[in-house]
């Protein structure tokens, strides 16, 4: 679990090395870190049996359904957020602002 905080933590906040990496790195970079094991009908391997690049390739090879499961764990997991009304003390407006993840507490 601490791996996976610490990679969240370079791939949010590590601001110096993140210009250079596409989004679709970014992604898989994460999602490969919280792969655990991979199941077949047959066969299971441990990820840590296996190389980055292999899971990369692993990734890639899911048709658009399979990825499209992926998308739906990261998007339902638990969030962190909170929600707060901030009157604007020029023009009186309320305004709703709402943090999520991370990144709004910390970026």
């Amino acid at each position: 679990m601490l791996l996976l905080i610490k990679k969240f933590i370079k791939n949010n906040f590590d601001f110096t090395s993140q210009e250079s990496i596409s989004t679709i790195e970014k992604s898989f970079d994460v999602i490969t870190s919280c792969i655990e094991a991979i199941f077949t009908k047959d066969e299971s391997w441990a990820s840590a049996d296996c190389t980055k690049k292999e899971l990369i390739e692993f990734i890639e090879s899911m048709n658009s359904s399979q990825f499209k499961k992926i998308e739906e764990f990261f998007a339902t997991m638990p969030k962190l957020s909170h929600t707060f009304t901030v009157k604007n003390p020029k023009t009186g407006i309320d305004n709703t602002v709402v943090l999520e993840g991370l990144t709004s507490f910390f970026g």
